[in-house]
């Protein structure tokens, strides 16, 4: 499969160029935007565009979310039909983009996650947005947070409009089993604790009977470059150079990281006995979450209380801390409709429409700035106090791995299944993920 892609991706480069030229021929548009299609403002035939989105709406929020958006924009536009296509995972929506450019059928537009975006920028893949940012005010960079605008652009060109986010690792835990024990669930204690202080208190809050562990007091996490990259941060840590050229994580910072979240899975009894456990149930005190969760959890178990806080500081670190991102919206290269497509990009990503449905169904962070001053937000902070100021948690926070993603977690998940089978040590992990990503690296 790794194979696969990366052809694909190589035939894309050698030839896109020449097939988004045929193809826009073909529609009597040229290459610079669609000015050879008829406007927006002036078409009233029927138009169809496709969107793409790994967000498959299988949840009420969801569900809601998607109908609610097209059916605002279709009532804005009525020749314009919106259509969906959902595919499962972001790597999913990488190779149905890559399929349907290679095919000829491409779609219009997709949410962009970070993990994939440079792929696009440096393929060819993906529309430059300036021309169109330039012609509509609200849509301006400035509008929007700043960990978006760093992953959407490239070589001086913006490709995305920062949609969901800023986005963070984090902890939720239930604030009932905190004062059952004895722990102060105030962000006065946890938003400045250390690892030990963490560890200490996954240990009071599990729970057993008979020997047997009936709530746990942290689920483990999933040990992956993912997994392990907002322990790393708290501790001080670095993944790449400044160039992108090297990794660092092989270093005193690496270590001490990734071997406390390995004695975390392995040395500390904390993980739930019971099938099932999750969060939403109480089977467990805490777990490794998203600054987004808060529409699922609360979907799962209404009454649930709970908070968030950043991953704890560790013995090199200064604070608290995560990894960051902030996905996007973006249109095809080679798309056809590319005007309308805009139209929808910015109606979606609006203030008014961010407000009423990611305030209003999602109660998640937007990728406007004023979103946050919005009578909307405050809203939903009087709802969910959990979520007031969670979005700061990016200004302490470094970069998601966006750089040789996939490569690097295809080339290096067996070495990560061997950790958390406890058959390699935390020295050999680390010094393999130093090998094969500066060999990526370098390759370009």
């Amino acid at each position: 499969m790794p194979n696969t892609r990366l052809t694909r991706l190589q035939l894309l480069r050698a030839s896109s160029g020449a097939f988004a030229a045929g193809v826009l021929a073909a529609c009597g548009q040229t290459a610079d935007g669609g000015q050879g299609e008829a406007r927006t403002g002036s078409s009233k035939e029927p138009v169809s565009i496709e969107h793409l989105d790994w967000w498959v709406p299988s949840t009420p929020v969801l569900q809601t979310y998607f109908d609610g958006i097209k059916k605002d924009f279709e009532e804005k536009y009525p020749n314009v039909t919106v259509s969906y296509t959902f595919v499962k995972g972001t790597g999913g929506v990488r190779e149905k983009w890559i399929a349907l450019t290679a095919g000829g059928t491409p779609h219009d537009s997709s949410q962009v996650s970070v993990a994939f975006v440079r792929d696009l920028m440096t393929n060819n893949l993906i529309e430059p947005l300036d021309a169109y940012i330039a012609k509509t005010r609200h849509m301006d960079a400035k509008e929007f947070v700043d960990t978006g605008r760093f992953y959407n652009t490239y070589r001086g060109k913006q490709y995305g409009i920062p949609y969901d986010g800023p986005a963070e690792n984090v902890i939720a835990y239930n604030t009932q089993h905190f004062k059952e024990v004895g722990l102060d669930p105030s962000r006065k204690f946890t938003w400045s604790w250390t690892y030990d202080q963490f560890l200490e208190a996954a240990r009071k809050l599990a729970k057993t009977q008979g020997g047997k562990i009936i709530r746990g007091g942290f689920s483990p996490p999933g040990l992956s470059i993912g997994g392990f990259l907002p322990w790393l941060y708290a501790n001080s840590g670095d993944f790449y150079d400044k160039d992108y050229k090297r990794i660092l994580a092989n270093d005193a910072k690496g270590k001490g990281a990734l071997q406390y979240i390995v004695d975390l899975r392995h040395r500390h009894k904390l993980a739930a006995e019971v099938d099932g456990a999750a969060l939403e149930n109480e089977g467990y005190s805490m777990v490794v979450s998203g600054s987004w969760t808060v529409g699922y959890i609360l979907d799962k178990n209404p009454d649930l209380p709970f908070a968030y806080t950043p991953i704890p500081k560790g013995p090199m670190g200064a604070h608290p801390s995560s990894q960051t991102w902030t996905n996007m919206w973006a249109m095809s290269r080679d798309g056809k409709k590319k005007d309308w497509a805009w139209q929808w990009l910015s109606f979606v990503n609006s203030e008014e429409t961010q407000e009423r449905y990611f305030a209003g169904v999602l109660k998640r962070h937007s990728g406007r700035k004023a979103y946050y001053q919005s009578a909307a937000w405050k809203q939903v902070l009087k709802e969910y106090p959990q979520l007031e100021g969670l979005e700061k948690i990016a200004d302490m926070s470094k970069q998601y791995p966006w750089v040789k993603t996939a490569e690097l977690n295809d080339e290096t998940k067996d070495h990560w299944k061997k950790l958390q089978n406890n058959e390699i040590s935390v020295n050999e992990m680390l010094l393999r993920l130093e090998q094969i990503g500066n060999r990526l690296l370098s390759s370009g």
